[in-house]
This record gives structure tokens, sequence and C-alpha cells, in this order.
């Protein structure tokens, strides 16, 4: 018994430290969508995303991407373009 209670403490440590390595990991993803996407408020919208709004502003982006609107169209147009200069690490 004490066996497997050790082998699922290992088993526990793996899994936290790969969850502090993917947790860095979607840090620094939304680090850089964030660097390049500060300088475009939505459509409609003054505000650029923030740390807090980034998750957000990429649903709505892929929303827009699905759209039919010209005005939605030269917006992905141009958020494409900023996902093109990304640089990841």
């Amino acid at each position: 018994m004490q066996t497997a209670v050790d082998k699922l403490e290992v088993e526990v440590m793996q899994q936290m430290t790969n969850n502090a390595a993917l947790k860095q990991h979607l840090d620094q993803l939304r680090h850089a969508l964030l660097t390049s996407f500060s300088h475009m408020p939505l459509p409609g919208s003054q505000e650029p995303p923030s740390m807090q709004s980034i998750d957000s502003f990429m649903v709505a982006l892929a929303q827009y991407n699905n759209s039919d609107h010209p005005e939605s169209k030269a917006f992905v147009s141009s958020a494409k373009s900023a996902l093109n200069l990304l640089q990841f690490h």
C-alpha cells in the first residue's frame, strides 16, 4: 500500500511540475498576443486588449473571422498581419 501511495505522490509532483510549465507557456503566449494586439481594439470598442481581457479578445477575433461584415474583414486582415509577426521563444 505504501508503494502505491509513494507512486501516486510522485505522479502528483510530476503533474504539478507539468502544470506549472504549461501555465508559464500560456502566460508567455498571452503576453505575446497582448503585445501584438495592444494597438488594435475590437471594432466598436476604444479599449485595446489587456492581460485580463486577451482571452475574450481572441474569442471575439475568431468570431469576427467567421463574419461577412466588411468592417470585420478589415479587422481580421490586420489581425492576421499582427499574428504573422509573432515570434515565439
